[in-house]
């Protein structure tokens, strides 16, 4: 049967729930919002204890409705999709660092629209979004140094049908 294991109010509409274990005895829920002054947050879940602890972020700000949360398989990085760009119209596509609760920006990138979808490949080297646009953006990963900051080339496929995929990317 199905047992509620935790729960928590979070006061604001979700769009988007990530789940990723970042280490054998650590899960981390993301959560993006479309209320409050804090779009995007984090959760540790303790599953022994049934409880749901809130991981302050160094970027507890964002006013802007937060359309999708994917972590790097690796678990590394997490990917936000941003509904708007600090500048106006147009979406926009957050990177973070994680590391022991510890949050980072480390890319912001301003897309022409709005995106409502992210994920990452499975070997984490690409992450593809989706936008208001009818557009699926491909971006590849150049990893130089694994503490360095991610870079990012850009890859656009414009679809001017339907499609259906037959397996997640």
């Amino acid at each position: 049967g199905l047992t509620l294991n935790a729960s928590f109010n979070v006061a604001a509409r979700m769009l988007s729930v990530a789940w990723n274990k970042t280490s054998p005895n650590t899960d981390v829920i993301a959560v993006g919002l479309d209320t409050s002054s804090d779009r995007f947050r984090l959760y540790r879940h303790d599953g022994a204890g049934g409880t749901l602890t809130l991981i302050p972020t160094t970027d507890d700000t964002i006013s802007i409705d937060v359309n999708a949360v994917h972590w790097r398989p690796d678990s590394s990085c997490l990917t936000i999709a941003l509904d708007v760009n600090s500048q106006g119209p147009g979406g926009e596509i957050r990177t973070f660092s994680f590391a022991s609760d510890d949050v980072t920006l480390t890319q912001n990138f301003e897309i022409g629209s709005s995106v409502f979808d992210v994920r990452w490949s499975s070997d984490g080297q690409y992450f593809a979004t989706g936008d208001s646009a009818n557009n699926i953006l491909v971006y590849a990963l150049d990893i130089i140094d694994e503490n360095a900051p991610v870079v990012f080339s850009n890859l656009q496929l414009i679809l001017n049908s339907n499609i259906t995929f037959k397996k997640s990317i």
